[in-house]
């Protein structure tokens, strides 16, 4: 079985940024202290909460928008 597919690390960390932006997280906020590493690493490694593919995998799928903001909100509480 293929490892599931993603999108580039590139466009991945557009998305998150852009997902960061239409959530109000201020520009200046460092994404670190939510995600606990740079989101140009934490787009390519497996993350419990999406059954352990990537950001990058999860944002390749039907809905993985929606998935990864959904989690976003879940961690600006």
């Amino acid at each position: 079985m293929s490892a599931p597919v993603g999108i580039s690390s590139l466009l991945a960390i557009a998305i998150v940024r852009r997902l960061l932006l239409e959530l109000k997280v201020p520009e200046g906020q460092d994404p670190v202290r939510m995600l606990a590493e740079p989101i140009e690493v934490w787009v390519s490694r497996p993350v419990e909460d999406f059954n352990g593919r990537s950001p990058a995998q999860v944002l390749a799928a039907p809905g993985g928008d929606d998935m990864v903001r959904s989690w976003l909100q879940r961690r600006l509480r």
